[in-house]
């Protein structure tokens, strides 16, 4: 076995999460599951969305508020690395398509990518958007910009990814990254107890270096690292606690039920969530 990141084979197990095995690679710290799942749309239908299975939402578009600010922020994020007003962007795994709702509000050409029918036809009922199924059926060298935020980890694959989303890209064109920190203090003080850590949705835990590892294996360069934050409300937080701790913190699930929660806006700031900027060479 060798690391999918960056090909190493100095790799060792990590620990185990609900029976799935991790491993990790010594070489640039990225960890996976042994055993992954074949992306399925399973994973992600409507109970991922509204129900809090496989560590989902409560009720997704119930934040939407929310999720239009982080939308905002993500906009701003690009907009320190991409120098024109508009152009051709792709959102994979655009959900219900809040980024690309005010992206082209702003002037871009929008296509998303999410491997759930639900949030497909969600995004076209409420925004009128175009989103796909499947990288492959976008076109070579098509798009400006290339954003992938939350959702690498989720891949099977992620070179596979990354690879088609290479080819999409126009030369010069930029892709953001937005995902989790292996490395970060929280997660090393957590361990298999980490938020993060929800297999079997949850396939890959990476670290800045196996993300490096990962882009320039692919071609890209120019890869940029930021800290991020995320606005979410304390009905998410608590439904998330009561997932991940239900022994101990189970009785927040009642609570997450109550409609006021969903209006309290917590700045996630913890360290761990970090955005990558990477460029496809000219």
């Amino acid at each position: 076995m060798s690391c999918p990141n960056c090909t190493n084979s100095s790799v060792s197990p990590l620990f185990i999460k609900d029976g799935f095995q991790y491993i990790t690679c010594h070489a640039c710290g990225g960890a996976w599951l042994a055993s992954p799942q074949a992306e399925s749309e399973g994973l992600y239908d409507f109970d991922y969305f509204v129900g809090s299975r496989n560590g989902g939402y409560l009720d997704y578009e119930a934040d939407a508020p929310l999720h239009e600010r982080n939308a905002e922020r993500r906009l701003a994020l690009i907009r320190r690395h991409y120098s024109g007003h508009s152009g051709d962007m792709l959102d994979v795994g655009c959900a219900t398509g809040f980024l690309l709702h005010h992206a082209k509000q702003r002037g871009w050409r929008t296509i998303g990518l999410d491997i759930s029918s639900w949030a497909r036809r969600r995004a076209a009922q409420r925004f009128g958007l175009d989103v796909r199924a499947d990288l492959r059926s976008c076109t070579d060298e098509s798009f400006d910009v290339v954003t992938a935020f939350q959702v690498l980890e989720h891949m099977p694959h992620p070179a596979s990814a990354l690879a088609e989303i290479y080819r999409c890209l126009r030369p010069g064109g930029l892709l953001v990254i937005e995902t989790w920190d292996r490395q970060s203090w929280i997660a090393r003080l957590f361990g298999r107890h980490w938020q993060q850590v929800t297999p079997p949705s949850v396939v890959h835990l990476f670290t800045r270096r196996s993300l490096v590892q990962s882009l320039t294996r692919q071609g890209f360069g120019a890869v940029a690292f930021h800290r991020v934050s995320k606005l979410v409300s304390l009905r998410f937080v608590a439904s998330l606690l009561a997932q991940k701790h239900p022994r101990q913190l189970g009785f927040l699930a009642a609570l997450a039920q109550r409609p006021w929660l969903g209006t309290l806006a917590l700045p996630y700031s913890l360290g761990d969530l970090i955005a990558v900027a990477a460029q496809k060479p000219t």
